[in-house]
C-alpha cells in the first residue's frame, strides 16, 4: 500500500501560474491526502484564486495566509510542513508542474525500500508551452547514475556516494519538485534552515544523504518552468552563497577522502561564477576582490589569466544582449566577506 502524500505549494505572487500549477496535482495517477498552499503575504489576490479554485477541487486544499512576506522561502515551507498529515512529502513551486505519475512512482519507491531517506527524478525546463530536457542537468544525473545499482526501474546508492555527487553538480535534482521525502525525516532534523534564503532545498538534501540511501527513477516527472521573474534567476549571487555555505557545512560527512578535493573545487567554481555576475550588476571593485581571492586559492598560470580577461567580454554581453544581473551594493560587499572567509577555511585545510 502507498502511503500517504501531502503536496506543499509555497507562493508568492503566483496568480499568474497557480491553476495549472495545481491542476498537475489533481491529474496524478496517486492523488495526495491534502494541497496545502502557504501564500506569503500575496499582494496580486493568489490566495483568493486558490479559494476559488478549491472550492471545486478533487483534492482538499488548505490555504495558510501568511500576514508578512518572510523574505525567503525556508519559513513558508516550514509552515506547511507543520500542518502536514502525510506520511510523505512533495513540494511544488507555485510555477512549475507535476507530470501526472510523479506521486505515485515516487512513493512506491520509498515505500519499497524503507532504508531510502529520498527519491528523486529528471526535470525538464518548460518555456511557453515547450519541453526541454536540460543538457546539464541530463549529464550530471548521468555521472551519478554510473555509481547506483539498478533495481528493476530505480537506481540506487548510498548516502555518501550521493552527498559526494551533489557537492560535485549541485542543482541536477531540480530543488525541492525534483524529489520525495519522508515527513518523518523533516521532523528529525527540525525543520528547514531558514538561515539560508534560498539554498534550504540544497541543505536539506544534502541532510538526508547523511540519513539513509538515495534513489533515482529515470523518468522526468517534473517541468520547471522557465520566466524572468524565477525565483533562482532573480537571486543566482545568493544562491550561489548560500551553496557554499552548504558545501562548507556537509564537507566532512562523506565516507572517502575524495569530498574535500570535490568541495573546493565547486566552491572555486561558484565564487568565479559570483565575479562575473558582480562584474555585470556594476559592481567592478567586489568582482576584482572576489576575483583575486579565486585567483589566490587556484594558483596563477595561464588559466587564472584567461580567466581575468574574461570578466570584461562576459560584461559586454550582459549590455548588449541580456539584462545585467541586479545585485544590491549589501549582497556585494558579503560576496566578498564570504569569500575573503571561505578563503581562509580552505587555506587552514
Amino acid at each position: 500500500m502507498i502511503p500517504t502524500i501531502s503536496v506543499i505549494i509555497p507562493t508568492y505572487n503566483g496568480a499568474a501560474w497557480i491553476a495549472e500549477t495545481l491542476d498537475s496535482v489533481f491529474r496524478q495517477t496517486q492523488v495526495p491526502i491534502e494541497i496545502i498552499v502557504v501564500d506569503d503575504a500575496s499582494t496580486d489576490g493568489t490566495a483568493e484564486s486558490v479559494a476559488a479554485l478549491a472550492a471545486d477541487a478533487s483534492v482538499p486544499i488548505r490555504i495558510i495566509e501568511q500576514p508578512v512576506n518572510s523574505g525567503s522561502p525556508a519559513p513558508t515551507l516550514n509552515v506547511g510542513m507543520a500542518q502536514a498529515t502525510g506520511e510523505l512529502i512533495a513540494v511544488l513551486d507555485q510555477d512549475d508542474l507535476f507530470l501526472p505519475s510523479k506521486l505515485e512512482s515516487q512513493a512506491r519507491a520509498l515505500s519499497e525500500h524503507p532504508e531510502m531517506s529520498l527519491v528523486f527524478s529528471l526535470f525538464a525546463n518548460y518555456e511557453q508551452g515547450t519541453k526541454r530536457r536540460g543538457r546539464s542537468a541530463a549529464a550530471r544525473v548521468r555521472h551519478i547514475r554510473r555509481r547506483m545499482a539498478r533495481q528493476n526501474d530505480l537506481y540506487l546508492c548510498d548516502g555518501p556516494v550521493a552527498l559526494e555527487e551533489f557537492a560535485r553538480s549541485i542543482n541536477f535534482v531540480g530543488g525541492f519538485p525534483g524529489f520525495m521525502f519522508r515527513r518523518s525525516a523533516w521532523l528529525a532534523k527540525g525543520g528547514f534552515d531558514e538561515h539560508l534564503r534560498i539554498a534550504a532545498d540544497y541543505e536539506f538534501l544534502c541532510w538526508l544523504c547523511t540519513r539513509g540511501s538515495v534513489g533515482f527513477i529515470p523518468e522526468i516527472h517534473y517541468l520547471r518552468r522557465e520566466h524572468d521573474t524565477n525565483l533562482t534567476r532573480r537571486t543566482g549571487v545568493h544562491w550561489r552563497l548560500d551553496a557554499i555555505n552548504v558545501l562548507l557545512k556537509y564537507a566532512d560527512h562523506a565516507s572517502t577522502p575524495a569530498i574535500p578535493a570535490i568541495v573546493r573545487t565547486t566552491i572555486h567554481h561558484h565564487l568565479w561564477a559570483v565575479a562575473r555576475r558582480l562584474a555585470s550588476a556594476g559592481h567592478q571593485r567586489s568582482a576584482g576582490e572576489v576575483y583575486a581571492i579565486v585567483s589566490q586559492m587556484v594558483g596563477g598560470g595561464w588559466r587564472a589569466l584567461v580567466q581575468r580577461l574574461a570578466i570584461p567580454a562576459y560584461v559586454g554581453f550582459y549590455r548588449i544582449f541580456r539584462q545585467p544581473w541586479k545585485i544590491a551594493a549589501d549582497q556585494a560587499d558579503a560576496a566578498v566577506r564570504l569569500s575573503q572567509a571561505v578563503a581562509l577555511r580552505l587555506s587552514s585545510q
